[in-house]
């Protein structure tokens, strides 16, 4: 009998999301999907099941549809197709629901530090207001840069450091949150903006902080990887050629490199973060 992957999405119309049930059924996994109504993963000919979500699930609703999939077909593992899937898998052990009952949540936590790894890294992983400080302590090179609580403290980081500077919200993903500010007028207002509470917060009631960096110009390396207690499977690297928005955003064309250093930067956090996945 094959192993089950629970694949989970908030998302429609993602295409890496959609391609994943193919790779996972050539791994030997039976695939379940867990998705909104309408989403383009459900047109897989690779699933074994499919659950779909109201297109305005709120984070209970699909907590409840995470629950049922996990009692039906008991996966080894669950992947989060895409950044709000992540954001709801890691706030579901770091805040959990106080009504979810003590053996259901033990299952979850299980199931969910399985999948994606030491639960003491999540928030660092994916706050940018505390990776770049993060990364550094394992020696990676990073840019210039601090972290601002005011508009007026991200105006004396750039008289400082000089424009442009790149201003990112704690939590953000394809452009969404990142802006890219060339005048003192463009980076008040950017960052009055980006302090305002995002739906990607999670209700999240943190004071309103965002990083600051100097904007470095140079080519653009990505790497992916797939990892299983700590180290790295599989890997690949790209080079960015065109992003869906001027300098930023998602990436729609692409050139595949090998990038020694991306490769060794990415396998070195993923063995200090403890990532799975």
């Amino acid at each position: 009998m094959k192993p089950t992957v629970l694949l989970v999405s908030t998302a429609t119309r993602w295409y890496g999301t959609a391609r994943m049930p193919r790779a996972l059924a050539r791994a030997g996994f039976d695939v379940a999907l867990l998705a909104p109504s309408g989403s383009l993963a459900a047109r897989s000919r690779f699933l074994s099941a499919v659950r779909f979500l109201p297109l305005d699930a709120i984070p209970m609703q699909w907590l409840m549809a995470l629950i049922a999939m996990v009692d039906k077909h008991g996966p080894r593992f669950v992947v989060p197709g895409d950044e709000m899937a992540v954001r709801l898998l890691f706030a579901l052990v770091l805040e959990p629901p106080p009504s979810l009952a003590p053996e259901l949540r033990s299952r979850l936590f299980a199931l969910i530090e399985a999948s994606l790894g030491d639960p003491g890294f999540y928030l660092t992983s994916i706050d940018k207001t505390l990776l770049p400080a993060a990364a550094a302590a394992l020696g990676v090179r990073m840019p210039p840069c601090t972290t601002a609580d005011s508009v007026d403290e991200a105006l004396a980081f750039a008289a400082t450091n000089g424009y442009p500077v790149v201003l990112k919200r704690r939590f953000g993903f394809a452009g969404r949150g990142v802006a890219v500010l060339a005048t003192p007028a463009e980076l008040a207002r950017a960052a009055r903006a980006l302090m305002v509470p995002d739906p990607l917060d999670l209700g999240s009631q943190r004071p309103s902080r965002l990083l600051v960096q100097a904007f470095i110009t140079g080519p653009h390396h990505a790497q992916a990887l797939v990892a299983h207690d700590r180290a790295p499977l599989a890997a690949f690297a790209w080079e960015r050629l065109v992003a869906t928005q001027p300098v930023k955003g998602q990436t729609s064309v692409v050139r595949f490199v090998e990038s020694p250093e991306t490769h060794a930067i990415s396998g070195k956090i993923c063995r200090a973060f403890g990532i799975n996945g």
